[in-house]
């Protein structure tokens, strides 16, 4: 399912890709210049949707737009990553929770949002 921004994207001229969530130009190449580029890093988790101070390695995809989480401190229910439109973050994966109902905005150091059950994060690069 596209979200509101594909449309406006494609409207600009720029694609987006529901399945991988990557962005695109006209001439079909992945780019970055629509979403905050996150830092490659390990970052410190916090909000009332861990329930306590976690922290994992993040890595950015070649995209740009996507990420993923390795080495958590905790083997829990956590995110595998996420994708960026913008400066909106959607975080990925399942468990317990469904983590692709977890919003929220980005800088290229810090996420926070919600999930649709009202639980908090902050995601804070190291």
């Amino acid at each position: 399912m596209y979200r509101p921004i594909c449309i406006l994207f494609s409207i600009l001229g720029v694609a987006c890709n529901s399945d991988d969530h990557s962005h695109t130009d006209d001439s079909g190449t992945p780019g970055n210049g629509d979403c905050v580029v996150l830092e490659d890093s390990h970052w410190t988790m916090n909000g009332s949707v861990f329930g306590m101070s976690m922290d994992a390695d993040l890595t950015v995809s070649a995209d740009g737009c996507s990420f993923s989480f390795s080495n958590w401190n905790m083997n829990m229910d956590v995110p595998d990553g996420g994708f960026i439109e913008d400066d909106v973050v959607t975080l990925t994966g399942s468990g317990n929770r469904n983590w692709g109902e977890c919003e929220g905005t980005a800088t290229d150091t810090e996420m926070a949002g919600q999930c649709s059950d009202g639980a908090t994060f902050t995601m804070t690069k190291d």
